[in-house]
């Protein structure tokens, strides 16, 4: 049974034709549509975080064909997060000829009909003091599912990750320098790239993992792997361990490494991941370099 149909079955011809004609047409100018792609960022830096470090993937998708629809968040067949993003202060619950409030109902009932058995309801709003207003004057009705969170508008990527604390650590966590501002900045520019260009929309989920991956493509000296670093050989700790002056760390996903205290320093361009990580280690252990200057070669 098409959507349509179960909305005109449970919630009645006129609440049909509302969906109908909310989907049909109608384009987002260039400030909602940087606010949504900025929001939908941050919640790819923060999903990709969670898949790294526990191996939880999800679905994203924007625009959705359903009422609370800006983006949406399928953890599971049975568990999915509905945002609906408001970049404007002048945003009531139950104001207008189709208050918002009743799309929140109109979600929960829409999301239990199709089996979806935890649902969350979110209003996203760049305004701080009517992000306040709506979170207390919010309808007793729709509580129970429902809350409030203020995002700012930012003009960037960077301003962005310095506004939203949570973005900032996220991308600290995917990036292999998460000391280095530039490198951040890179890889939050890469990822909102890499969602711009998917461009998940209605039916077509976009699984995190897939987009992770696209985004490591296009920058792989700069994220982690999304599979979990490959570890070193005992032989190459060994080996590694006698070079005099000489550390290293696969913390971040990434080989990097140390000697003289600073001296010298780098990071290999590819992630402990890569198959040529794997050839790294073959190769130190054919030469089985005992200082620096034999093993300076492997590194570059």
């Amino acid at each position: 049974m098409s959507i349509l149909s179960i909305v005109t079955d449970k919630l009645g011809p006129d609440v049909a034709k509302y969906l109908a004609n909310k989907h049909r047409g109608g384009s987002h100018g260039a400030k909602g549509a940087d606010y949504e792609s900025h929001f939908a960022t941050v919640k790819f830096a923060e999903r990709a975080r969670d898949l790294l470090e526990k191996s939880i993937d999800c679905k994203f998708i924007s625009q959705h064909f359903c009422f609370v629809d800006d983006f949406v968040i399928i953890n599971s067949d049975t568990d999915v997060q509905y945002f609906q993003l408001k970049n404007s202060s002048a945003i009531k619950w139950d104001t207008g000829k189709h208050p918002l409030y009743l799309d929140f109902e109109f979600q929960r009932e829409l999301s239990t009909c199709t089996g979806i058995r935890k649902v969350s309801c979110q209003l996203v709003i760049s305004d701080l003091n009517s992000a306040r207003s709506l979170w207390y004057s919010m309808p007793e009705s729709i509580a129970e599912y429902s809350s409030v969170y203020h995002f700012p508008h930012a003009a960037n990527m960077r301003e962005l990750r310095l506004q939203v604390p949570e973005f900032n650590y996220a991308i600290r966590k995917l990036c292999a320098f998460p000391e280095e501002d530039d490198k951040l900045d890179a890889v939050a520019i890469i990822l909102q790239s890499v969602w711009l260009d998917a461009s998940p929309s209605n039916h077509t989920p976009a699984e995190v993992s897939a987009l992770l991956r696209k985004a490591k493509r296009t920058q792989p000296s700069y994220i982690r792997g999304v599979i979990d670093p490959i570890p070193l050989n005992d032989k190459v700790k060994e080996i590694l361990g006698k070079v005099p002056d000489f550390s290293y760390s696969t913390s971040n996903g990434f080989f990097s490494w140390n000697w003289h205290d600073g001296l010298e320093s780098g990071t290999l361009a590819y992630d402990c991941s890569d198959p040529r990580f794997k050839k790294f280690q073959e190769i130190l252990m054919d030469s089985s370099p005992s200082c620096f200057s034999e093993l300076e070669g492997l590194l570059l």
